[in-house]
């Protein structure tokens, strides 16, 4: 991954990337966060493979 080129905590990176799913209520944000997503707590509309 690009990130890590610039020396950034992935676990910041998925944070973020969760952050944004939340904030869009839509996993098509990045689709292998829907796990995490809900994980974190952030329960969103219309998960995938349910």
């Amino acid at each position: 991954m690009h990130f890590r080129a610039l020396c950034i905590d992935e676990r910041v990176i998925e944070k973020v990337m969760v952050d944004l799913v939340d904030s869009f209520g839509d996993e098509r944000v990045h689709p292998a966060l829907s796990d995490s997503a809900s994980h974190y707590g952030g329960e969103s509309e219309g998960r995938r493979g349910e």
